[in-house]
């Protein structure tokens, strides 16, 4: 819900910011801020499971600005995008092994 909440609010703006961030440093940098934000929020989502840095980055692209997107250009509401985006992420967890 966080999530998909910024990316109603900022959209454009991030898209435009992925694009030229290679360009800008400054971009770059906020961007990596960003990205690290986003992974702190997963993280405590998925709570003391602690997952692996590639579980965080396949938790990140299930809920990725372009999935938000894509979910919305499809007709989803903002609340049904983030309950099927939510359901994804729950059927990901359930089919990982236990730690």
């Amino acid at each position: 819900d966080t999530l998909f909440g910024a990316y109603e609010r900022s959209a454009d703006g991030m898209t435009v910011a992925r694009r030229e961030r290679m360009d800008l440093p400054t971009v770059d940098e906020s961007m990596e801020e960003l990205d690290n934000s986003f992974d702190a929020l997963v993280l405590e989502a998925v709570g003391p499971q602690r997952p692996s840095s590639s579980s965080v980055a396949a938790l990140r692209a299930l809920t990725d600005l372009e999935v938000w997107r894509t979910l919305r250009d499809q007709g989803a509401t903002p609340g049904a995008a983030v309950d099927q985006a939510s359901a994804a992420v729950e059927r990901w967890l359930e089919a990982q092994p236990a730690n």
